[in-house]
C-alpha cells in the first residue's frame, strides 16, 4: 500500500507530538510534585510557627508570674492571662495541622504539662497573697516547681519545631530537585524536538527532491528525443505514481515512433 505524502507529513507531526505529550506528562508530574511540597512545607511552617508561639506563650505565664511577685502585678496578671489564652490557641492551631500519630500523641501529652504550669502559677499568685509564715518558702519552691514544668513542656515543643525544621529542610531540597528535573527536561525535550526537526526536514527534503530531479532529468532527455531511459522511483506515494505515469508516456511514445516506422517502411 503506498503511503501518500500528506500521510508522512502526518506520521512526522505526530512523532514531534508524541515527544511533547510525553515531555508534558513528565513536566506535570513533577510540577504536581511541587506543588504538593510547597503545601506540605506550609503546613511544616505553621507547624514550626504555632509550636514557637507555645513556646514563648508558656514562658510569659513563667515571666508574667515573676512579675506579680516582684509587685508588677498589673502588668504580671497581663502577661498571665495572654500566655494563657495563646497556649490554648496554639495547641488547637498545632491539633488541626498534625497529622503524624506520634507528634498528635505528644501534643496530647504536652497538654497535661499546659495545665500544670498554669496551676503551678496560680498557686504561687495564690501563696503570694497569704499570710503563711512559711509564704516565701512556699514561694521559691513553686516557682522551681514552674521553672522545671515549663523547661519540660518546651522541651516537648521542641521536638516539633527540630522535626519540621528537619521536614521543611527536606522539602526544599525534594521541590529544588523538581523544578532541576523540569528545567532539564524542558531543556532536552525542545533540544529532541529540534533535532527531530531538522532529521525530519533533511529526510522529507531528500525523498522529495532526489525523484523531483530524477524526473526533470528524464523528462529533459525525452523532450531531446531520448526515449531509452528508465525511471526507477520507489517512494510509495505520489512521485512514484508520477514516475510510472512518466514511464507508461514514454512507452507509449515508444510503440508510436514504432508504428511510425513501419508504416514508412510500408509506403
Amino acid at each position: 500500500m503506498k503511503m501518500k505524502i500528506q500521510y508522512k507529513l502526518m506520521l512526522s507531526f505526530s512523532v514531534l507530538a508524541v515527544v511533547f505529550l510525553i515531555a508534558g506528562v513528565i513536566i506535570s508530574a513533577n510540577v504536581t510534585g511541587m506543588n504538593a511540597l510547597d503545601k506540605r512545607i506550609s503546613t511544616d511552617l505553621t507547624i514550626n510557627q504555632q509550636a514557637i508561639a507555645y513556646q514563648n506563650a508558656a514562658r510569659d505565664v513563667q515571666t508574667g508570674t515573676f512579675l506579680y511577685l516582684q509587685g508588677e502585678t498589673g502588668m504580671g496578671n497581663q502577661m498571665i492571662n495572654e500566655g494563657e489564652l495563646q497556649m490554648v490557641k496554639s495547641r488547637l492551631a498545632l491539633n488541626a495541622s498534625l497529622t503524624d500519630p506520634k507528634m498528635i500523641a505528644d501534643l496530647s501529652d504536652t497538654r497535661d504539662l499546659e495545665q500544670q504550669v498554669l496551676d503551678s502559677s496560680h498557686q504561687t499568685l495564690s501563696i503570694a497573697a497569704g499570710d503563711d509564715p512559711d509564704r516565701d518558702q512556699q514561694i521559691r519552691d513553686r516557682m522551681n516547681a514552674l521553672d522545671a514544668m515549663v523547661v519540660a513542656l518546651n522541651t516537648r515543643i521542641a521536638t516539633f519545631v527540630g522535626a519540621t525544621d528537619r521536614q521543611v529542610s527536606t522539602a526544599i531540597d525534594a521541590s529544588a530537585a523538581y523544578g532541576a528535573a523540569t528545567v532539564q527536561m524542558i531543556v532536552m525535550g525542545l533540544g529532541l524536538v529540534l533535532i527531530l526537526s531538522l532529521l525530519m526536514a533533511i529526510v522529507m527534503a531528500r525523498h522529495l527532491t532526489g525523484p523531483i530531479t530524477s524526473l526533470t532529468e528524464t523528462a529533459d532527455r525525452v523532450s531531446r528525443g531520448d526515449l531509452e531511459n528508465k525511471i526507477e522511483i520507489k517512494t510509495g506515494d505520489e512521485i512514484e505514481n508520477l514516475a510510472d505515469s512518466f514511464t507508461r508516456m514514454i512507452n507509449a511514445y515508444k510503440m508510436m515512433e514504432a508504428m511510425s516506422m513501419m508504416n514508412e517502411e510500408e509506403a
